[in-house]
């Protein structure tokens, strides 16, 4: 019969109860949500949880729940910057422009040198037409921040649409090594007529970033205007 010690029982206990709660933990853990929820049950006044919270609905998908915490957190801290942009991105992935507008407005207000909301707020601006305030906001965030490679993007995006070519080319080129900015170029020398030089954009894009869908969806586009079948062993063919 097996002889355990009092110090072998206690020992043994301790190692349960660490198993019952690394067990708890790992399901608390399976998932962002999950997560920020246990740790907003500890710091339920605490905005910062609640903005977690709202994120990671976010990055999941769930744009209804992620409105709702990220305006609890800024009722618990109304000048809460972050979660009044992440707001505004919220909103925008509804196409709710004017809520995400004033948002993105407000968030500014309280941090007037921040790019990623005058980014934000052009997109928004350029969804709705408005290409001049776009612009506009496009070129403070890249003040703000001079290597900021989604503005440059929208920049030359607005400009295209603006009818402004040399402008949205001169924009597109500053940043080569975004991949974005070679599809966008490409979209534009293709509307020009100028096939060739948008088929060498959209490859420098796959380039960059071989699983870009829709560099490859344009680029097969091309190739099927030109009756192209292949191109460079890249396995891009006719459809």
């Amino acid at each position: 019969m097996l002889d355990l010690s009092g110090r072998s029982i206690v020992f043994i206990v301790v190692l349960f109860l660490l198993a019952i709660s690394t067990y708890s933990r790992n399901i608390i853990w399976k998932n962002e949500i999950a997560l920020w929820k246990d740790v907003a049950r500890k710091c339920i006044k605490k905005g910062r949880c609640l903005y977690n919270i709202g994120h990671a609905y976010h990055k999941e998908g769930h744009i209804d729940e992620a409105i709702k915490a990220y305006l609890t957190a800024l009722r618990l801290n109304p000048n809460y910057v972050d979660a009044y942009n992440n707001l505004g991105v919220a909103y925008a992935d509804q196409r709710q422009w004017d809520m995400a507008i004033k948002a993105y407005r407000t968030a500014l207000r309280l941090n007037p040198d921040l790019p990623e909301a005058y980014n934000n707020l052009g997109i928004a601006y350029a969804k709705q037409g408005q290409w001049d305030i776009a612009i506009k906001a496009y070129l403070t965030a890249l003040r703000l921040n001079p290597n900021y490679a989604d503005a440059y993007n929208n920049l030359g995006a607005a400009y295209a649409d603006h009818g402004q070519w040399d402008m949205a080319i001169k924009a597109l080129k500053f940043k080569l090594d975004y991949a974005e900015a070679h599809n966008s170029l490409g979209n534009i020398y293709y509307a020009q007529g100028m096939v060739d030089d948008a088929i060498n954009e959209y490859l420098a894009a796959l380039k960059l970033k071989p699983d870009y869908t829709e560099a490859r969806h344009n680029l097969n586009s091309v190739y099927k205007t030109k009756k192209l079948k292949d191109k460079g062993g890249m396995g891009l063919k006719e459809p």
